[in-house]
């Protein structure tokens, strides 16, 4: 028996690093590999990882952030044995905490590198998103974890979806936006259907508490438009059927990409103090009492303003390919100019073909958690 254990922290690395690898090991049937997942602290994390990660396929157990470093420092867990022989994978948090927690048990180890790859001379190998990071003689180049997408059969229908995000910030506005969105655009396509796909770390009841009024499975809009509320993960079947996908910024935009599905991509600048989540002093000093909204608001307009001075890509599908293929919008929104957008790319079906075929250009569909297996394999055997 092999003991995996899997370093991870927040909503999108637990719902896109560590989906695909887990699934990829319960695939192969014939190992005998025990999943552990270990939760490190995480600024943006919804509170809900462990009970995510708990059910996933093959996952014997997990451990919650607020236990993190009675392990990392002590090695204290509630009760867990350990196997002679294993292997930690770093998939979100810090690289160091996967040579420390690896020096602890004496196990392998191994991290996925999507954009650097540090500690090269205190780890086993690196799983590397692409070629061009730099990791010596211990780097295997597996793909993006987030472009390793199932197949799925398409949920029919004419439908558009929404993806207003996970985050309380987000939610705030984009709830109340894609909710006049549609209101809208049923007046304009009486034959149009509405889905929002809820995160998983989400309730029906906590996103209602941000716009519209629930009724059954649905979200119903102010004009009273319903839109489904879609609850299953991964949403593969539904993105898959969707005529365009309206999402805010995030790991969605990458998996999108990866099935060449049309999408918008809307980042509202309305509330300019909305956005509190930075890291490091500028998440201290946005978060301090009355100064707190003023602070936030100045850091907001400045990063806007470099990133439209400087040209830069917020959505994954441009940041790989480094170049606009999706539509971004940085701007005050409203839901009559988001519905003029969609409206725009619905009334053009040769725009919506274009920007699918330019995603199945660019982002071909990896098999990515299949080759970390394979890596890990390769080590454990070398």
């Amino acid at each position: 028996m092999i003991d995996v254990v899997i370093l991870s922290n927040g909503p999108g690395e637990v719902t896109t690093w560590v989906y695909p690898f887990v699934r990829a090991i319960s695939d192969r049937k014939e190992l005998l590999w025990r999943i552990s997942v270990v939760l490190s602290p995480c600024s943006h994390a919804s509170g809900r990882e462990a009970e995510i990660a708990e059910g996933f396929p093959g996952v014997a157990r997990v451990l919650r952030a607020d236990r993190f470093w009675d392990f990392l420092l002590w090695g204290k867990t509630p009760g867990w044995d350990w196997y002679e022989r294993g292997v930690v994978v770093f998939l979100g948090g810090d690289q160091f905490f996967t040579v420390a927690i690896g020096r602890r048990l004496g196990y392998k180890t191994v991290i996925y590198a999507e954009w650097a790859a540090r500690w090269v001379d205190w780890v086993d190998r690196f799983a590397l998103r692409y070629p061009g990071i730099k990791a010596g003689n211990k780097g295997v180049v597996i793909g993006d974890l987030m472009a390793d997408i199932p197949d799925r059969v398409p949920i029919s229908g004419n439908y558009v979806v929404f993806l207003p995000g996970s985050k309380a910030m987000k939610l705030r506005q984009g709830v109340p936006l894609v909710l006049g969105v549609a209101d809208r655009l049923a007046a304009i396509y009486s034959d149009l259907e509405f889905y929002i796909a809820l995160a998983p770390t989400l309730t029906p009841q906590e996103l209602a508490s941000y716009g519209g009024t629930l009724a059954g499975e649905c979200l119903i809009a102010p004009r009273g438009t319903a839109v489904k509320i879609y609850q299953h993960f991964p949403a593969t079947d539904l993105f898959l059927g969707a005529k365009l996908c309206v999402t805010t910024v995030g790991a969605n935009t990458a998996q999108l990409a990866a099935l060449a599905v049309p999408m918008i991509v809307l980042v509202p600048t309305n509330q300019w103090d909305v956005m509190r989540a930075w890291d490091g002093l500028g998440g201290i000093l946005s978060n301090l009492p009355a100064i707190g909204r003023g602070i936030s608001t100045l850091i907001n307009r400045a990063v806007v303003h470099q990133i439209k001075k400087r040209g830069r890509f917020l959505s994954w599908a441009n940041i790989y390919a480094n170049q606009p293929i999706v539509p971004e919008y940085i701007e005050y929104l409203t839901p009559e100019i988001v519905t003029a957008y969609i409206q725009d790319l619905l009334d053009h079906p040769p725009q919506l073909d274009r920007l699918r075929q330019d995603l199945e250009k660019f982002f071909p569909r990896s098999q990515a958690g299949a080759k970390l297996v394979q890596t890990i394999e390769q080590l454990l055997n070398s």
